[in-house]
């Protein structure tokens, strides 16, 4: 019978006991034999703490083996690498063999898996040098096919290679719906970074393939089907085609949730059946499953399928899939026909409504030039007094709000196809003389003259219209147009100085009339206009202007004093 002595003996353990019983047989060495166990075992117990215990000796490695370490872990690094790639390799030629072959190659296979495991199983450093030329391999050799890049990130997840983070990381890679990371212990190992990157751009190659083959496979499905049925078509079993899109799907099953994604199948109903004759996705392979089996297109008005007999289990499984994804199917196809329909209509309403309002601004338009007395050379250029339109901007100006919106950017409203009918008169002041219902608030502040100023700096945005307008009338007008209107302008602008002296003269003439009506004096035409004293001013004697009675005598008691 094996003691626990012999199993320790096994591990290279001492027998203390042996020892003894050979010192009482008469060997040599002393017995030592306590004289009071109790005493000594309680003092042994109180001063436990203070006994120093003996150490081995402890001595540094010499520097030639420490040099001859780093020449067998450099040696390693150079051969390790190849040696995964090789074995990697042969593991996934082996896994693309049918069951079958699979068998012959069964020893190997195990062979390639238990050198895998002794390598990543040796001590630092080089069982991380190991996991690190592993991952590599694993990442070089993987196919640019979304199952095998997911088991691959599996595995280096598995074998502590990477590990997966929230999302948001910054030197986390997005392998499709998780992000990953080196782990901590391995980052540093030289070349560790070089393979996460190698991953990421695997996943990148990946998604870009799968987006490809998708897109070629729609365009298969589109020209298989030809002139698609309806939804209705599809239950009434009209001969034809149609590509269904089953929506993805979240269910629960025995208590789990479950995400299921969805895709495109292209059905065909010939003679009252329904059947699958394509996918693309991951559809693709449901329509695989599906092939050479339909049912009476009844069944698909029915929420629960009606089997009938003569079917084996997992074909009633597969039947039970087919329909509920073809009501899906045809489910999210009624959803798109309505939002079709919806879409047209509101589509036919947005361009009637668009055609009624390109009408009334035409409407506006023509109007506008009916009443303007002067053509655009003319009103703008020349800047004749009378009226003229103004109506070419655009289809929108964009007049600010004074607001800001949260980025700091001003807000502006549009006023679409603004225009009005302009008036200037003989002192070149400017008003909106008349302008359609939908802007006449836009309009409303400058209905009354005024001075438009220098380039019409002072009518703001109506100034911005005018420039516009401006620069529009001149392009179009030929060179001796511009001329003379200039010349016009000319003369425009010096009648308008002129008219502006007069009313001032003749505005002064009436302010003196008023302030002298309470005197009793009259003026008569050869009268010269007074000026108005500023108040706290003395008063101005003006030349032939007739005085008050006492204020003359008063004159001619000063001089003769």
């Amino acid at each position: 019978m094996t003691t626990v002595a012999d199993r320790l003996a096994a591990l290279g353990v001492p027998d203390g006991d042996a020892s003894q019983k050979e010192r009482r047989a008469g060997k040599k060495g002393p017995v030592a034999v306590p004289s009071k166990p109790a005493a000594s075992a309680t003092k042994s117990n109180l001063l436990a703490d203070f006994v120093i215990k003996p150490i081995p000796k402890l001595h540094l490695v010499r520097p030639e083996e420490r040099q001859a370490r780093m020449e067998g872990l450099e040696g390693f690094k150079a051969q390790i690498s190849s040696v995964m790639t090789d074995l990697v390799t042969f593991l996934r030629g082996v896994a693309r063999l049918t069951p079958e072959e699979q068998v012959a190659y069964r020893e190997p296979e195990n062979e390639a898996i238990g050198q895998i495991a002794d390598y990543l199983n040796r001590p630092a450093p080089a069982g991380v040098v190991a996991l690190v030329a592993y991952a590599d391999a694993m990442v070089m050799t993987c196919p640019d096919v979304k199952p095998m890049v997911v088991r691959t990130v599996e595995e280096l997840e598995r074998v502590r290679f990477i590990k997966q983070v929230s999302s948001g990381r910054k030197e986390a890679i997005r392998v499709f719906d998780n992000s990953f990371v080196i782990m901590e212990d391995i980052e540093r190992v030289d070349g560790a970074t070089r393979v996460l990157e190698a991953l990421g751009a695997l996943v990148g190659r990946t998604v870009a393939a799968g987006r490809q083959f998708f897109q070629e496979s729609m365009e298969k499905l589109h020209a298989a089907e030809g002139n698609p049925l309806v939804s209705d078509e599809i239950e009434t079993g009209l001969n034809g085609r149609r590509i269904l899109t089953v929506p993805d799907q979240d269910i629960t099953v025995r208590g789990e949730a479950r995400h299921y994604r969805g895709g495109p199948l292209l059905v065909e109903v010939v003679d009252g059946y329904v059947s699958v004759i394509g996918g693309a996705g991951v559809m693709r392979r449901m329509a695989e499953k599906f092939a050479g089996l339909s049912f009476p297109v009844e069944q698909l008005g029915k929420e629960r399928f009606d089997l009938g007999q003569g079917l084996s289990e997992e074909e009633r499984k597969v039947m039970f899939l087919m329909h509920r994804l073809l009501r899906l199917g045809i489910a999210e196809a009624r959803k798109e026909e309505e939002r079709q329909v919806y879409s047209a209509r509101k589509e036919a309403e947005r361009e009637e409504a668009k055609e009624k309002f390109r009408m009334t601004v035409e409407a506006d338009r023509e109007t506008i030039k009916a009443r303007a007395k002067l053509t655009p050379t003319e009103g703008l250029i020349a800047k004749a007094h009378g009226l003229f339109a103004m109506e070419r901007w655009g289809s929108k100006f964009d007049r600010r709000t004074g607001r800001k919106d949260s980025t700091g950017k001003p807000i502006t409203e549009p006023v679409w196809y603004p225009m009005a009918l302009m008036e200037r008169n003989a002192e070149e002041q400017i008003r909106v003389a008349y302008a359609p219902d939908r802007l006449k608030g836009f309009f409303a502040p400058f209905t009354q003259f005024a001075d438009p100023g220098e380039d019409y700096g002072n009518l703001g945005v109506l100034g911005v219209l005018l420039r516009r307008e401006t620069q529009k009338a001149e392009a179009e007008a030929s060179g001796d147009e511009r001329v003379v209107a200039k010349e016009t302008a000319a003369r425009v602008k010096k009648a308008a100085e002129e008219a502006r002296a007069a009313k001032q003269v003749e505005d002064a003439r009436v302010l003196a009339a008023q302030l002298l009506a309470g005197s009793g004096e009259e003026l008569t035409e050869s009268d010269t206009v007074p000026m108005v004293p500023a108040a706290g001013d003395k008063p101005v004697e003006t030349r032939g202007a007739k005085r008050p009675a006492a204020e003359r005598r008063k004159g001619s008691r000063s001089k003769a004093a």
